[in-house]
């Protein structure tokens, strides 16, 4: 059975579709957060160009107690220290950090990504198609504890469009 996201050490959520993405990245961090417990700190870099001494960071405790959740965006734009800290994190985690990775695709860092997999639990949001959308807006809807019918969604998507995060935000 895979992992699931937030549970481990190291997430990565893979995929295209933005807001579907920042919607698993929120609940790996929720979960980790409830892991590590209180007191629980996020902290959000970018891949591209993380802060100096992230590597270093990865392997130490935070100063102030409590967990630690590091939410790398652009996580195929690590560098190679940074790749080989979260490698070393993956394989001898620390029961007081947890790493979610963001990339759109793994680009060049395939190898990377494939190795940090061994050890982590994986998220793919697909790419809907528009003739997946309406089904989606139909979930939508249900989870927010709405209800409309075909034509209230057909409606919607000839009103609003095909953007995920327009569609979300006309149910909401």
């Amino acid at each position: 059975m895979a992992a699931r996201p937030g549970s481990v050490p190291v997430t990565i959520v893979l995929g295209e579709e933005e807001l579907l993405a920042e919607r698993a990245v929120a609940d790996a961090v929720a979960t980790a957060r409830e892991r590590l417990g209180a007191g629980t700190s996020v902290e959000e870099v970018r891949g591209g160009g993380p802060p100096d001494g992230f590597a270093m960071g990865l392997a130490t405790a935070s100063l102030f107690g409590g967990g630690r959740v590091v939410v790398v965006q652009e996580a195929e734009g690590l560098d190679g220290p940074a790749r080989e800290a979260v490698l070393a994190l993956a394989a001898d985690p620390d029961p007081t950090t947890a790493v979610v990775l963001r990339a759109a695709a793994p680009g060049r860092q395939g190898k990377f990504f494939k190795d940090v997999q061994r050890h982590a639990a994986t998220v793919l949001v697909p790419r809907l198609k528009p003739s997946e959308r309406t089904s989606w807006l139909r979930a939508e809807v249900r989870r927010l504890g709405r209800k409309a019918d075909e034509a209230a969604v057909a409606a919607l998507v000839d009103t609003v469009g095909q953007d995920l995060r327009e569609l979300a935000g006309a149910v909401g």
